[in-house]
């Protein structure tokens, strides 16, 4: 009982510092990114870091979880979060991002992580607030207008202070019983593969210069479902991490149409 009054009491105050943060953040962004570009990102960086690392607070501390990692070899672990990555995730569980930004914090400062993520995001207080004014790639699922919004962000990327972590999901969405259905009547309907645990990635090409990592996350047996219920209850959870660098000549040419980056989706899910 006093595990959870102590609980309640942080997540108030990590509501009240995050809305606090979140209006400076804006401010900042509306003040400083036409007049000192370098100055508003470096006070980004900072207030992102703050926000994130209260959530990591909430899982370590409170919820006990422990995380496994798995890589390939220890070149692999060594120079994860050197160079800015792209990591190509499943988005399973209702909590998920909360591991994510865990697991970046083993390898260092969390301020620098980004997201693609659905429009509609922006208008939810202070995740929507910190995300937009973070800089993340908001997508109306449009690709006539997605298409100049990713490229503009992404070359944005390279004025970070460090190296970024940009998550993607090609689900789109999180998994759900209905959308898996729905994905298996589409993959049917077009003669694509079905995936047993994954939702049909959505594809669209994209070649620009990161170091590409699929990452898996899979709730441990051991585990409370990995979901907001629990975590307001302040259940257990374990989970483990599947780390794989996709190699430069696993990638479609930069001039390969979108069927080629289809295909190397549909691979990496069917591994998955």
């Amino acid at each position: 009982m006093l595990k959870i009054i102590l609980f309640y009491t942080y997540l108030t105050l990590l509501f009240t510092t995050c809305l606090v943060i979140s209006i400076i953040q804006g401010l900042i962004y509306m003040i400083l990114s036409k007049i000192n570009r370098q100055l508003q990102l470096r006070i980004t960086y900072i207030t992102q870091e703050l926000i994130f690392s209260q959530f990591v607070v909430c899982l370590d501390w409170f919820c006990e979880a422990p995380l496994r990692l798995f890589f390939p070899d220890q070149k692999t672990y060594d120079n994860y979060g050197q160079k800015p990555s792209l990591v190509i995730f499943n988005h399973r569980y209702q909590i998920d991002f909360l591991f994510f930004i865990t697991f970046v914090r083993i390898f260092g400062p969390i301020g620098a992580i980004k997201s693609f993520v659905k429009y509609e995001l922006i208008h939810v207080p202070i995740f929507g607030w910190a995300f937009y004014c973070g800089e993340n790639i908001f997508l109306k699922r449009n690709w006539q207008k997605d298409e100049k919004t990713i490229i503009k962000s992404l070359k944005n990327l390279d004025k970070s202070i460090a190296p970024v972590s940009v998550f993607f999901s090609p689900e789109g969405t999180r998994f759900t019983q209905r959308k898996y259905e729905a994905g298996i009547d589409y993959a049917k309907e077009n003669n694509l593969p079905i995936f047993k645990h994954h939702l049909l990635p959505r594809t669209k090409d994209s070649n620009d210069e990161f170091n590409i990592y699929n990452l898996e996350l899979i709730q441990r047996q051991d585990s409370a479902d990995l979901n907001w219920k629990n975590f307001l209850l302040c259940k257990q959870f374990s989970a483990d991490f599947y780390v794989e660098k996709i190699k430069t000549e696993q990638l479609p040419e930069p001039d390969a149409d979108d069927g080629k980056y289809s295909e190397f989706l549909y691979e990496i899910f069917t591994k998955k």
